[in-house]
């Protein structure tokens, strides 16, 4: 006989399970609840009426125009969706559309930027050509008074 036997494990009893009752009948729906919303709805979800800017169709947009040079510029033709008049709601993440008018804002605020710049830069080109038509002049003047001493001077 050694010392160290196995020992038979002991029977493991599994406790019974207790019966579940039976669960009631449910009648079966296909139905799915709709959700029927407005623009004004969603516009008082969002905010005041003022945060939802009037985007109007793309076919109406007009840009304006900055200079003779860049009305001359050939255009290639950019095929634009076209917006449905449709008065059906617009499902936009709130956050999604938070950030969209803030980088709206900024796009705007750039614009303004850039057509103060090109006024700027239009007045000094103004001014530039009003100088040089001014030297132009006192050259031109300059060089009638040489030719005036210098026919003076070799007459006589």
């Amino acid at each position: 006989m050694s010392l160290f036997s196995k020992k038979q494990p002991a029977p493991v009893r599994k406790p019974e399970l207790p019966t579940l009752p039976e669960f009631p009948d449910i009648p079966e729906e296909n139905s799915v609840p709709s959700y029927e919303s407005t623009l004004d709805a969603i516009k008082r979800e969002v905010g005041t009426e003022t945060d939802i800017p009037f985007r109007e169709p793309a076919r109406e947009r007009r840009l304006p125009s900055l200079s003779a040079e860049f009305n001359t510029m050939p255009v290639t033709p950019v095929a634009v969706p076209s917006v449905q008049s449709d008065d059906k709601p617009v499902f936009v993440k709130l956050d999604n559309y938070k950030e969209a008018l803030a980088q709206l804002t900024e796009l705007k605020k750039k614009v303004d930027e850039a057509e103060t710049l090109i006024a700027q830069l239009e007045q000094l080109k103004n001014e530039e050509a009003m100088r040089l038509e001014n030297w132009k002049h006192n050259v031109q003047s300059i060089k009638d008074k040489l030719l005036s001493i210098d026919k003076g001077l070799f007459e006589a």
